[in-house]
C-alpha cells in the first residue's frame, strides 16, 4: 500500500499599503474569520491570524495542489471588499501589492501560533519594520531587499 504524507504550512504577513487606512482592530475576530471563510473558498485552511492596525499574520495550512500566492491574493481581494463594506470607516482601505511569506514546518507550528496570537503584545516591544527584518534574518532573507522589489 503507497502511503503519501503532506504537510504544506505557510506563515505569510500582509501589510496595509501606507495610504490606505488601518485594519479595524476592534472587531478583529470579525475579521480573522472572515479570513478563514475566503480561506477554506481559496480551498487553504487558515490555522491562526492575529496583527495590528497596519499588518497581519496569517498561518496557513495548504493543500499539495493550491500555490501559497493563489491563497493569500484571493483572501486580500475578498477581505479588501469586506473591510470597505463594513467599515465606514475604511473605504480607501488596500493592501499592499506584495505580502512576506515563510515556509513553516509542523514542529514550528505550535510556536508560530503562538506568535501570530500574541502580536498586540509582540508590537509593544518592537516595531514592524524590526519585525521583518528580524524574520528576514532567521530565514537568511533580506527585508530591506525585498521591499525594494
Amino acid at each position: 500500500m503507497s502511503l503519501a504524507f503532506q504537510s504544506n504550512l505557510v506563515h505569510c504577513v500582509i501589510s496595509v499599503a501606507p495610504d490606505s487606512a488601518g485594519i479595524p482592530t476592534a472587531d478583529s475576530t470579525e475579521l480573522h474569520a472572515f479570513l478563514a471563510d475566503s480561506a477554506e473558498l481559496a480551498g487553504a485552511r487558515q490555522l491562526a491570524a492575529g496583527g495590528i492596525e497596519n499588518h497581519i499574520h496569517i498561518l496557513l495550512s495548504l493543500p499539495p495542489t493550491l500555490a501559497p500566492s493563489e491563497a493569500i491574493e484571493q483572501m486580500k481581494l475578498l477581505s479588501t471588499r469586506w473591510i470597505r463594506g463594513t467599515y465606514p470607516g475604511c473605504r480607501s482601505f488596500t493592501w499592499e501589492d506584495g505580502y512576506t511569506e515563510f515556509s513553516v514546518g509542523a514542529t514550528q507550528m505550535r510556536e508560530t501560533i503562538a506568535y501570530i496570537e500574541r502580536q498586540l503584545e509582540c508590537h509593544r516591544k518592537i516595531d514592524y519594520r524590526t519585525e521583518l527584518d528580524l524574520f528576514g534574518e532567521a530565514h537568511h532573507l533580506s527585508a530591506a531587499a525585498a521591499l525594494e522589489r
